[in-house]
């Protein structure tokens, strides 16, 4: 499975948080208008909109950035590809 698994982990345990977080605060406040909000914001949609985007999407999405050379496209690989189509790694940046 290779170490990107971590990546699904920490992003299933923070998925699940927040929307048990979302669910909450939808129980807590049916019906009725919050007394407070955050940020202007019911709680559960601040969990919803800046905390999920925050916490799972940027960093599952840096992480596969960071990660893309080592685990899914080696620079091995890479010079194998280019070998196979007829380019010499020396021209592959023209």
């Amino acid at each position: 499975m290779g170490p990107a698994i971590w990546l699904g982990v920490i992003a299933l345990v923070i998925w699940v948080c927040c929307l048990s977080a979302i669910f909450y605060y939808w129980g807590v406040f049916k019906g009725e208008f919050p007394s407070y909000t955050i940020g202007g914001m019911h709680p559960g949609f601040f969990v919803l909109f800046p905390v999920m985007w925050l916490l799972s999407f940027i960093p599952v999405t840096l992480s596969y950035a960071l990660l893309f050379d080592k685990w899914i496209l080696t620079e091995e690989s890479w010079r194998e590809y280019l070998k196979k189509v007829g380019k010499s790694p020396e021209v592959e940046h023209e």
